[in-house]
């Protein structure tokens, strides 16, 4: 067995999402630890020692033979990921994307176990029973059924990765998971030929004592899980490393999140008298005239910004919308993933407009919401690594952009915040803008420092 100590964390972690690896990477931030998520997994990043990585893979919604490839790649160009006692594999907590695909390359060749922990109570998910819950609601009876990318067709965590990987999954349930023989059973499923153990979790304790039974076995081991895991494992440091940043104000926000969730954190800022709202209309974004619509659009969120007021660009306007989804790419000749992309780089290159140095008026910050849309954004923007520094509101990951030496923008070194469409509640994006209105981020106080200040106000 492996005498790791069990809050030694791996170095490398993969995540198959952008705003996935901001959630579990800003968990080892909170921990003290220095921690970059590569955004690019198409060349080797040089990896220094003092730094914890996220590797994001960016195959959520690829096809599983693409995915697949892509962590293949990754692997090609990262041994020594595989070479880790465990590997944390952060997946979408409501099972979105290609699972059973994902584990398969690296259960084939690199980890005879793969251990599957979905938990994150925090933000109100959990495995009972084998069964994925959202907020005490079966994640089958929620809007993840009818993800208009990923739809989620079973809540048994185990049916579900049967459907997807050939693998032998077998399943611990809660009782089991709370024995202090954890590891030992782990090593019984497994010598009795489960490659694949979905275990209950319900509670950051239960996510700790996954991860401290996974350091004892005798094998490498893959452990899937969610973002909270991090922050399970490693405990909260006193004071953690911060950055210095300028006046973050106006905000430019990009939200590409269809969520129930998003929906009523952006509802809850059109009466802000600071804040411009600005629809995206996807028959535009598709039309022959798409590049005169971009130009417009790029000019009314620089005459917001000119007015310093904050922006939020918007392509959902309603919860109806999630289901109309087909007709359009119906109307448009495209697959779902086709108008995804399409969207995606559409407001990439919106941002890129903005965000030329040339222009008087530029963005102080920016919210990017949704992870297919935020990693576009950040890869139009040049972007290489995504330094992580801290969190705001409980669900905004708080980032600056490194960039590439031929990048025309290396100089708008700007706080991004990064936001996982269900994450939150109706207030997130409304403290954010009080958090920026109120502190404007000075050059003399720190971020660790505003965030713990903003802590200390939300307790009061």
């Amino acid at each position: 067995m492996s005498n790791q100590s069990f809050t030694d964390l791996p170095q490398i972690i993969v995540s198959d999402d952008f705003t996935g690896a901001n959630d579990i990477g800003v968990g080892l931030v909170d921990s003290g630890s220095r921690v970059s998520v590569i955004l690019n997994p198409s060349s080797r990043t040089a990896l220094r020692s003092d730094t914890a990585y996220v590797l994001c893979s960016d195959s959520r919604d690829d096809e599983a033979a693409v995915a697949k490839g892509k962590l293949q790649q990754l692997i090609r160009l990262y041994p020594e990921m595989v070479q880790q006692q465990v590997l944390l594999k952060k997946v979408d907590s409501t099972l979105r994307g290609n699972i059973g695909a994902e584990i398969a390359s690296f259960v084939d060749m690199h980890f005879p176990l793969a251990i599957v922990a979905i938990g994150a109570p925090e933000a109100g998910r959990r495995t009972t029973q084998g069964y994925c819950y959202v907020h005490d609601q079966l994640l089958t009876e929620t809007e993840y059924a009818s993800d208009p990318k990923s739809p989620v067709r079973s809540a048994r965590i185990k049916v579900l990765l049967e459907t997807q990987t050939a693998l032998t999954v077998d399943e611990l349930f809660i009782d089991e998971v709370r024995t202090a023989s954890l590891a030992e059973r782990l090593e019984s499923l497994h010598r009795s030929g489960a490659q694949v153990i979905v275990c209950d979790a319900e509670t950051a304790s239960d996510l700790r004592a996954i991860y401290q039974a996974a350091t004892q076995l005798s094998c490498h081991t893959l452990l899937v899980t969610t973002g909270e895991m991090a922050a399970a494992v490693k405990p909260r440091a006193a004071s953690h490393q911060a950055l210095c940043i300028p006046n973050a104000m106006p905000l430019l926000g990009v939200i590409g999140s269809m969520s129930q969730v998003t929906l009523e954190q952006v509802e809850a800022l059109e009466s802000h008298q600071n804040v411009t709202m600005l629809d995206v209309s996807v028959a535009d974004v598709l039309s022959p005239e798409r590049e005169k619509y971009q130009h417009s659009l790029v000019r009314d969120i620089t005459a917001s910004l000119k007015n310093h007021h904050h922006c939020l660009i918007c392509t959902c306007q309603n919860a109806a919308q999630r289901h109309e989804i087909q007709e359009i790419c119906d109307a448009f000749n495209l697959s779902r993933p086709e108008l995804g992309n399409r969207l995606k780089q559409f407001l990439a290159q919106v941002v890129r407009s903005v965000m030329q140095p040339a222009h008087q008026h530029l963005p102080g910050s920016l919210l990017l919401c949704g992870g297919d849309i935020a990693l576009a954004v950040c890869r139009e923007l040049e972007g290489d690594q995504f330094e992580l520094q801290g969190m705001i509101a409980g669900c905004l990951p708080c980032g600056t952009l490194s960039y590439g030496n031929r990048s025309s923008l290396a100089e708008l070194t700007i706080p991004v915040f990064t936001k996982a469409g269900g994450f939150g509640d109706p207030t997130s994006f409304t403290q954010l803008i009080e958090f920026l209105e109120h502190y404007r981020f000075s050059e003399h106080m720190q971020l660790g420092e505003q965030v713990q200040f903003l802590q200390q106000e939300d307790k009061s």
